[in-house]
């Protein structure tokens, strides 16, 4: 639930990059981003690793449930 939680997130703040009404702070919103991602990247090595100790060696899954966006560069 966690990296649901956080690949939602990712994608609001993917939302808002996107958005021209939403000028804002950009750098801190690129910063958030990369730090969400990097989360997300790490919660789903942890959910891999559970899955393998359980018997599940095809991650085929994983990418398309919970695929990780591109980094964001401005």
């Amino acid at each position: 639930m966690k990296l649901e939680e956080t690949l939602r997130e990712l994608s609001e703040v993917e939302r808002q990059l996107r958005s021209p009404h939403r000028l804002g702070d950009r750098h801190a919103r690129i910063a958030r981003h990369q730090a969400l991602r990097k989360e997300a990247e790490h919660q789903r090595w942890c959910f891999m690793v559970q899955r393998e100790a359980c018997g599940f060696v095809n991650h085929d899954d994983l990418d398309r449930y919970y695929p990780l966006p591109p980094s964001w560069r401005e």
